[in-house]
């Protein structure tokens, strides 16, 4: 296992851990009438499986949460095994 100043390399932990990351975040599409309009999106690193969680011109903490929470249940259901979540900490401009 390499080991950097007392840490587990990075490759070396997305590797062993990847069956269990869901990552989020957004990409945003222009419209011709000049809006922007954000989709969120998760993937499952473990098998690159893409879930979209929703279009919105106005992202909110309270909407994306619940959109998370939506997958989260049906992953749930299906009986995936995600214990991490990685996403962006920045908000957007």
């Amino acid at each position: 296992m390499p080991v950097r100043n007392r840490s587990i390399g990075w490759r070396h932990l997305m590797t062993h851990y990847k069956e269990q990351i869901l990552a989020c975040d957004f990409f945003t599409i222009d419209t011709i009438w000049r809006q922007t309009i954000y989709v969120l999106f998760f993937i499952e690193l473990g098998s690159r499986r893409v879930h979209f969680a929703g279009v919105t011109s106005n992202p909110n903490q309270t909407r994306i949460t619940q959109q998370a929470r939506q997958l989260v249940w049906e992953l749930h259901a299906r009986r995936r095994c995600l214990q991490f979540l990685i996403h962006d900490s920045s908000e957007a401009a």
